[in-house]
């Protein structure tokens, strides 16, 4: 039942990776539009979602850990005891950037473009995107869809 729900997740992760592949390496230059900077990191944010949901439901099977129906204790057993195992640390870190980036931009005040860059402030904080940083997370959350591919076509 764990393994189904985790390729069903991993499913779901490649649809909104691909998405966002297509957004990155198309519409983008085609458009050179920056306002796509954060509905590309909104597209990685859904794929890191379901990647957790399906690295979770992975280790669930192997009864390396037990899953809760509390998304936030879910999110920190992903972050200390799953991801490390399956990831690397950069990687996890652009995976947890991703999440945070979204999550500032839901709740910010203000989103603009300034030149080549998208601001979003929260208050006197501010996160900025530029291409070379959205690529960089893309390439990331494609390094680890990769590895859980592998992994579930071993068992």
């Amino acid at each position: 039942m764990s393994l189904e729900r985790a390729s069903y997740h991993l499913n779901l992760a490649q649809h909104h990776l691909n998405l966002a592949g297509h957004m990155l390496n198309v519409l983008f230059p085609m458009l050179q539009e920056n306002r796509m900077l954060i509905k590309i990191v909104k597209e990685l944010a859904k794929s890191v979602d379901n990647l957790i949901k399906c690295s979770l439901y992975y280790d669930a099977y192997f009864r390396k850990i037990k899953i809760s129906r509390n998304p936030r204790e879910n999110y920190g057993l992903f972050v200390e005891w799953v991801a490390p195992r399956h990831f690397l640390k950069n990687d996890i870190k652009n995976l947890v950037s991703i999440l945070k980036i979204e999550q500032k931009h839901v709740e910010a005040e203000v989103d603009f473009v300034r030149k080549n860059k998208f601001v979003i402030m929260i208050g006197d904080k501010y996160e900025v995107l530029d291409e070379v940083l959205v690529r960089n997370f893309f390439h990331s959350v494609v390094s680890c869809v990769d590895n859980l591919i592998g992994k579930l076509r071993k068992v």
